[in-house]
């Protein structure tokens, strides 16, 4: 029986912002995103969740390994603290060039509406695409995937765009 393994990624906006202002790290673009590097430096902006019985290790940090069959579908969502009351973020990309076929992308097609906003800003609709991604595994094997998002601000302004690389264990 084939599963489906729901991640949530959730983006600590106001550290990833301090990161930004200090020069740590720089505003990505969309077509040259920023790196958010990986497991001790990309854990203090990103935490990724699913349920248990999917966790390889790293539950709750940015490089989170889950194992998963041939058949089981994946799928990703984004968010962040106070989502939609100060900061926000959306999910611009998912790759996995790297996959050799392992993971096959499902288009979802998902129109919708972020309302971006705080106590002091009225709601605000941004047009995205793409609420979550999925991708169903097809075959065995090991695989480091890439997750690109956007940072908005209260007004819907943007912040910048990062990216970071976990992975998925397909045993059978």
């Amino acid at each position: 029986m084939s599963n489906t393994i729901d991640i949530l990624t959730v983006v600590d906006a106001v550290s990833l912002q301090e990161a930004v202002a200090s020069g740590k790290l720089k505003k990505g673009t969309k077509t040259n995103p920023t790196s958010l590097g990986s497991y001790g430096t990309s854990d203090a902006y990103i935490y990724m969740i699913t349920a248990n019985n999917y966790v390889v290790n790293d539950q709750a940090k940015s490089e989170l390994t889950i194992a998963a069959n041939v058949g089981d579908t994946v799928r990703w969502m984004i968010t962040c603290p106070g989502g939609g009351t100060g900061n926000n973020v959306i999910l611009m990309d998912w790759n996995s060039s790297s996959a050799s076929g392992i993971i096959d992308p499902i288009s979802l097609d998902i129109d919708i509406d972020l309302y971006v906003g705080s106590a002091t800003v009225a709601p605000n609709p941004v047009e995205f695409q793409n609420y979550c991604f999925a991708g169903m595994l097809t075959k065995k094997g090991n695989v480091q995937y890439y997750i690109t998002f956007q940072l908005l601000d209260e007004h819907g302004a943007d912040l910048g765009f990062y990216l970071w690389d976990p992975f998925i264990n397909v045993a059978n």
